[in-house]
């Protein structure tokens, strides 16, 4: 019986902590992206984390609101955050993550950092794009004031 009620807590646990996870598809990231595009901010983060603490400052997509899918197939609005992470599937079946608020486009391409720590940035083309979830990965990424 003990053994029951661990698993079982061990799944509610999970369960609790789980991002949610959204769709997007390729052609909606490349309108919004392209709506924003003359909104571009230089914006201040601030980073906390085991190994950096303190401030920042990058170049900023300007998508305030990012419209997404949810499980339903309904619309989702998600405020843009320094959090909020973009994974790209790619028709060769290799994963790239992004910061969602870093990701920029560029006629055929997107551009986005995949580390903050090391401020690495790398280019996809989208027609190697097969799909995109995006979630609000919690790292306690903050927009500083």
């Amino acid at each position: 019986m003990h053994f029951k009620n661990t698993i079982l807590f061990i799944g509610l646990t999970l369960t609790m902590g789980a991002c949610a996870t959204y769709t997007l598809p390729v052609n909606s990231l490349t309108e919004q992206l392209q709506e924003a595009k003359s909104n571009p901010q230089q914006i201040n983060t601030k980073l906390n984390g085991p190994t950096v603490m303190g401030n920042f400052s990058y170049q900023m997509n300007g998508v305030d609101t990012l419209k997404v899918y949810n499980s339903k197939g309904q619309i989702v609005k998600i405020k843009n955050a320094p959090s909020i992470e973009m994974q790209l599937t790619l028709k060769n079946g290799k994963i790239r993550t992004y910061y969602f608020d870093s990701v920029t486009l560029t006629n055929d391409s997107i551009k986005g950092c995949y580390s903050r720590f090391l401020n690495r940035y790398s280019t996809i083309a989208i027609k190697d794009i097969e799909s995109i979830g995006v979630q609000n990965a919690k790292k306690g990424f903050n927009y500083a004031k």
